[in-house]
């Protein structure tokens, strides 16, 4: 949204009045006022009269406690007249007539109308109202349009109390109100800069409810330093009772201001310097007992005042009464300073002047004693006494101020070259030096001996000495990784701590930068890391200091403590947190059943947990099935990218589990398959992890090969059928002599009950062909002698090379192979005995048996 400068203006005049309450603010509003009335638009009613109405309505995002509307309008008719506002619910995209607030409110000309409305309702977000707006003189307001759709919501005009069709113009309003639940946030405020050690201070905890309804619980805790200890509070002036030495629960904290005060005393053993932190922190639930945003706040207290020196120091000019003042101890030589002669500033009734080079780079607070230490010498050889003039002034740009002086009598003995320290008491000051403003001792003799002033000799450190609350100081602390600031780290990044420090005198009495860094257990991750600068401020204010701290390894809240220190040893901190989150996934595997048989399916859930504290951006799963294993499903819910591997989005930490199943279309020699699992992943920021990959061994269940026993009824459980074509035209006889190599059991039904053979199974295609031919043929023998009787003459038919002797029985016929000629007869009695002895033993059942291998 885009406003102008002088709508801007009205809009803050106009909501100085009508604030009802504390945190009273805008919600809902439209400040563009581009159109103005029928000429601009005439498609767009927006007369207010005694026969017109106007509407706009608007959909609250958030609720909230309606106090005020504020609409632009024009009064075109008598400038006494009242403009009434009301505010209506909606049904079927207009108002419905039931007015649940109101207003009304009279102006002249052009300009924002202000209406507080009662009673205050409460608005529900997500729920759409109107505001509707009516008037009783015959030519009354006009209410300003944007002539454009400018935010949610639309307007709507009435004739005679029949609303028109809804258009996107919208008209220009402000609705003002309160959040209907409490919204906290805790203010801590101390009442001094700084306490001596064993001195008071006092906290002031705001509890500030910027909302409408009051927060039935909230809870304040105090983290105060070692130092400090709690003397008193006042916390049941705002309903709070304590609950430890520094904690205290609030019942009912209502709309408003809401401050307690609590008073604490310093250790007398804290070290002169030394910065206090207290930190406020405030937990508070809605008017429904649902916890809400905590917060913090914190306020430091100096203990005392540590002296700083500003000392005197040659600028290198060959002659004059004006030096310098600078931060560092001398280093130099005495030198004729002014050159009239004599060692060192000559202290006459002309003086002498030293300015602070360079000037205060930040505003630069002396508060309490002021001294000056200064070496003096004198050419009587009987000693010299004069009352020297010190005076330390501050020359602005306004003016000059006296910031400490006295007048003093100073004696020295008579020992040329010899300079003796004197003490100079300039009293106390409470003043503040502007940054940039000249800081200039001035030094002159009142009346009596001239002295010499040594200076600018390590040996001869004279200054000005004064005691300070402004010190070096932090003013900044950002966290960040390879992208830029951040509070959230992965285990992975590299976090770069940036503290910009800054020192009154500037940055070359920045002395150190040096932090701890600790881990979420507690545990030092670095002690006194030193800080490097990496930048500073071309006029030397600031200066940028860096450390980094690669890749923290343990998830949670991790803190850290900077420590700056200027020249003369005074110190102060920063301290801070940041988060380390990152995922953890772990792989496991199992597989249903145990041994899947081969033609069925095996059925794996794949689970990863993730363990971490943060979700994986992206996990890759990648499952290396063998050959004989073929995927048939999953339920992963990613994205199938390979033939078995998925890409699966935002892991959130908890267990995860997927299910794939495979059919098992084989098996290996050793009957076990070898699945692998593999699952990489990443986090928000882009780092990789690989979880430990799995492995998993399948017994496959192969179906046994039974060795054919010499039983026909078992070969009939076992189903092994064979069946072949007709045979007409192969018989012939012929003779030679005979050797076995291969023998059939044959039911008369033609089915084959028992096979063996020594020469022709297995000895390659040929040989296969040949037999499975002759199988037929013997086959379709078997069939034909049954079907033509027991009289039936034929016994022996020639195959090729080989001739086939059969030998009928009952139920079964036993055909022999031969190769050759002779001793068929002994062949045949052979064959005779085995048939006799298989229908002996299994007569009965072969009797019975038809030949159906049908279960």
């Amino acid at each position: 949204m885009v406003l102008r400068a002088g709508l801007l203006a009205l809009f803050l005049l106009s909501s100085v009045g009508v604030a009802t309450g504390y945190g009273d603010r805008s919600f809902n509003a439209n400040q563009a006022t581009s159109g103005t009335g029928d000429s601009v638009d005439t498609t767009v009613i927006l007369f207010i009269t005694t026969t017109h109405q106007a509407g706009q309505s608007f959909t609250p995002t958030r609720t909230f406690v309606l106090s005020n509307v504020t609409l632009y309008v024009t009064n075109v008719g008598a400038q006494g007249d009242a403009l009434n506002v009301t505010i209506q619910g909606d049904v079927g995209g207009l108002p419905d007539g039931t007015t649940i607030a109101g207003g009304a409110n009279v102006r002249s000309g052009t300009g924002w109308l202000d209406f507080p409305v009662t009673p205050r309702p409460t608005l529900t977000a997500g729920r759409a109202y109107w505001i509707v707006a009516s008037n009783g003189a015959a030519q009354g307001y006009t209410w300003i349009h944007s002539n454009a759709d400018v935010v949610a919501g639309q307007s709507v005009q009435a004739t005679n109390g029949a609303w028109g069709t809804p258009t996107s113009v919208d008209l220009t309003y402000v609705t003002y109100g309160i959040p209907a639940e409490p919204e906290i946030a805790v203010g801590l405020a101390v009442d001094r800069r700084s306490t001596p050690p064993g001195g008071p201070a006092t906290f002031t905890v705001y509890l500030n409810n910027s909302g409408f309804r009051p927060a039935p619980n909230g809870w304040v805790n105090l983290t105060l330093p070692a130092a400090m200890s709690v003397v008193s509070d006042n916390a049941a002036s705002v309903n709070g009772t304590s609950t430890g030495p520094a904690s205290w629960r609030f019942g009912g904290v209502r709309n408003g201001p809401n401050a307690f005060a609590v008073t604490v005393t310093v250790n007398p053993a804290a070290p002169g310097g030394t910065f206090l932190t207290t930190i406020a922190h405030l937990d508070y639930t809605d008017s429904l007992g649902a916890s809400q945003s905590s917060s913090t706040a914190s306020a430091t207290v100096l203990v005392a005042l540590k002296p700083k020196p500003m000392y005197l120091a040659h600028d290198a000019l060959p002659v004059g009464t004006w030096d310098r003042l600078v931060a560092a101890p001398p280093t130099g030589v005495l030198e004729d300073f002014e050159g009239d002669g004599a060692a060192g500033m000559t202290i006459g009734s002309a003086g002498a002047n030293w300015t602070l080079v360079p000037a205060f780079a930040k505003a630069f607070w002396i508060r309490g004693g002021v001294t000056a230490t200064l070496f003096f010498d004198a050419p009587n050889p009987a000693g010299s006494t004069a009352t020297v003039n010190a005076t330390l002034y501050d020359r602005g740009t306004s003016g000059t101020a006296v910031i400490a002086s006295v007048a003093t009598t100073v004696s020295v003995d008579g020992n040329a070259g010899t300079f003796e320290s004197r003490s100079l008491d300039l009293g106390i000051a409470d003043h503040l030096v502007l940054r940039g403003n000249i800081t200039e001792l001035r030094v002159f003799k009142v009346s009596g001996a001239d002295l010499w002033l040594g200076y600018n000799r390590s040996d001869l450190p004279s200054a000005v000495v004064v005691t300070t609350s402004t010190y070096i100081s932090v003013d900044r602390v950002d966290l960040l990784d390879a992208r830029g600031i951040a509070s959230t780290f992965s285990s992975q990044d590299r976090v770069r701590l940036q503290a910009n420090v800054s020192d009154p005198f500037g940055t070359g009495e920045i002395a150190s930068v040096m932090g701890n860094v600790t881990a979420p257990d507690g545990s030092a991750a670095a002690t006194q890391a030193t800080f490097l600068r990496v930048a500073s401020d071309p006029g030397g204010t600031w200066a940028l200091y860096e450390y980094s701290y690669n890749q923290p390894t343990d998830s949670g809240a991790w803190s850290f403590l900077i420590t700056a220190t200027e020249g003369n040893g005074v110190s102060v901190t920063a301290a801070g947190t940041f988060t380390v989150a990152f995922p953890v996934l772990d792989l496991t595997v199992t597989e249903d059943p145990p041994a899947p048989k081969v033609d069925g399916v095996a059925t794996f859930t794949v689970g990863y947990a993730n363990t971490g504290t943060a979700k994986a951006a992206t996990a890759w799963m990648n499952v290396t099935l063998p050959s004989e294993l073929v995927l048939v499903s999953d339920t992963t819910g990613g994205l199938r990218t390979g033939a078995s591997s998925w890409t699966i989005p935002n892991v959130d930490p908890g267990f995860h589990a997927f299910v794939f199943v495979a059919r098992v279309a084989g098996a290996p020699a050793n009957q076990t398959l070898l699945v692998r699992f593999a699952l990489a992943y990443s986090d928000a920021k882009g780092f990789g992890w690989t979880a430990a990959p799995r492995s998993l061994e399948l017994a496959v269940v192969v179906p046994p090969v039974v060795p054919e026993p010499p039983n026909p009824f078992l070969f009939l459980l076992l189903g092994l059928v064979a069946a072949g074509g007709g045979a007409a035209g192969l018989w012939v006889w012929r003779s030679r002599k005979p050797a076995i190599e291969e023998a059939f059991l044959i039911h008369r039904a033609g089915v084959l009950l028992y096979h063996v053979s020594r020469s022709l199974a297995g000895e390659g295609d040929k040989d296969r062909d040949i037999l499975g031919a002759m199988l037929t043929a013997v086959q379709e023998f078997v069939k034909d002698s049954f079907k033509y009787g027991e009289g039936q003459e034929l016994n022996k038919l020639e195959f090729g090379d080989f001739g086939v002797l059969i030998e009928r029985g009952k139920d079964v016929f036993l055909a022999a192979v031969l190769a050759g000629t002779g001793h068929e007869a002994e062949i045949r009695r052979q064959l005779r005995r085995t048939v006799d002895e298989v229908e002996a033993k299994f007569g009965k059942v072969l009797d019975g048996w038809g030949g159906d291998m049908d279960p």
